[in-house]
């Protein structure tokens, strides 16, 4: 038996992600970040939808409150990239979020992923994509230079990709 890790018995991934996110666009110090962590759980109290994201994880509609109700004009532009369109195959997705991020300073993507393989969900965010790669801002691997390569990724169902990119689980986020 092994013991479990940060991350195991929680769903905060998605809260995480959100700080994270805001937290880059605006470099935003540490501290103001605890205050906007806490602001974030108990608008999720308030709404009586704390015990469901804790351990369910934290859906569209749970991204949506927060960012209406809590993040407001500290992040003034999101758009969910792929919604109400089908799934786009891994090209279309990932020219469509290299496009956004390249088209200005202050912007980042909060990416819902999950592993093929051990069947977990994870938000994330992406500030850089190549050709090949993403580097994550990431509350599970906090290390500067977390990547995550391409060649690992799909958004359909393909068993021999490690991870399942979400397009329709995917906030493009910006300063303006």
């Amino acid at each position: 038996m092994e013991p479990l890790g940060q991350g195991r018995l929680d769903s905060l991934c998605g809260v995480y992600g959100i700080v994270n996110a805001e937290r880059y666009l605006n470099g935003t110090p540490e501290e103001d970040s605890k205050a906007l962590f806490r602001k974030i759980i108990f608008k999720l109290q308030e709404e009586e939808k704390l015990a469901e994201a804790l351990t369910e994880g934290m859906s569209m509609r749970h991204l949506a409150l927060i960012f209406n109700e809590v993040i407001k004009d500290r992040i003034p532009y999101r758009k969910i990239a792929f919604a109400g369109v089908p799934t786009p195959d891994l090209d279309t997705f990932w020219r469509k979020m290299t496009t956004f991020l390249d088209e200005g300073p202050k912007r980042a993507v909060l990416l819902g992923f999950g592993s093929n393989s051990e069947g977990w969900g994870h938000w994330t965010v992406v500030h850089r994509i190549t050709p090949k790669q993403m580097q994550l801002f990431d509350s599970m691997n906090p290390e500067p230079k977390k990547l995550l390569n391409r060649i690992h990724c799909t958004t359909s169902d393909r068993v021999d990709r490690a991870y399942m990119l979400s397009p329709a689980q995917t906030y493009l986020l910006g300063k303006g």
